[in-house]
């Protein structure tokens, strides 16, 4: 898998920046994001999957921290493209612990809310993670503020 090193400026990275890591192997490159154990979770229980999106929209955020995640039910195509959006309860970042729970909740979709961290999409390509993670933020702006 490629993972992002830790602390980039996600804006200004290009592809020389992303650090490769073994998804079979439990040695993770000298300097990977400490989010890495999660990303392998969930590549190792969804093989299937080629893409994880990791990404803490303000919106999301918000409607977790009240234990709440966005309603895909609000739009067919949100409740088709998303599946169920999981909610993982609060677990020290970047913990194996973390990884796990992240990874069961994907079990019954393609997105998940983690209380006080953000949010994860998957996909079989980038593109459609980066896509279902913007849904689920533009799902999350609307209920906040109170549209649709």
């Amino acid at each position: 898998m490629l993972i992002s090193p830790s602390g980039a400026d996600k804006g200004r990275m290009d592809t020389n920046d992303l650090l490769v890591a073994r998804i079979d192997e439990e040695q993770l490159p000298a300097g990977a994001s400490c989010e890495s154990l999660m990303h392998r979770s969930i590549y190792r229980r969804h093989s299937g999957i080629r893409a994880v999106v990791h990404a803490h929209p303000k919106a999301v955020v918000q409607l977790a921290a009240d234990g709440s995640v966005p309603d895909a039910h609000r739009l067919v195509e949100a409740e088709q493209f998303l599946g169920v959006v999981g909610l993982v309860e609060r677990f020290q970042s970047g913990s194996l612990e973390l990884g796990v729970a992240v990874a069961q909740a994907l079990d019954s979709g393609f997105s998940c809310v983690m209380m006080d961290h953000g949010a994860v999409t998957i996909g079989e390509t980038m593109v459609e993670a980066l896509r279902r993670m913007l849904l689920l933020d533009r799902l999350a702006q609307m209920q906040v503020t109170g549209g649709l």
